[in-house]
């Protein structure tokens, strides 16, 4: 079993969300806590941001995002960065402003 911590402004941006985009949120976390990084695409650098050990889960149909990764220092503890759709990229951006 992992831990999940949402920082500050992911929480924020998680209590902007409608009530169907939180249920797959919710979702989502509950899934980190069972299987860890076993879920989400790995991420890599761009020109936006540098993201390279961090992974993402997605909803299609909402177009959501979550970023997080396992932090290296403690074992089964995963950060939640940032929630939210793509728009210009920016999720992305306002994750590696967080980092």
């Amino acid at each position: 079993m992992f831990e999940v911590y949402v920082i500050a402004e992911a929480a924020k941006e998680y209590d902007r969300l409608a009530g169907n985009e939180k249920q797959w949120v919710d979702a989502a976390i509950q899934k980190l806590k069972e299987r860890g990084e076993g879920i989400g695409e790995p991420l890599g650098n761009t020109k936006y941001a540098r993201l390279q050990t961090y992974k993402k889960v997605k909803h299609r149909k909402l177009g959501l995002r979550m970023i997080f990764r396992e932090e290296k220092q403690q074992t089964n503890v995963i950060t939640v960065i940032a929630i939210g759709k793509r728009t210009d990229e920016k999720i992305y951006k306002d994750a590696h402003k967080r980092l």
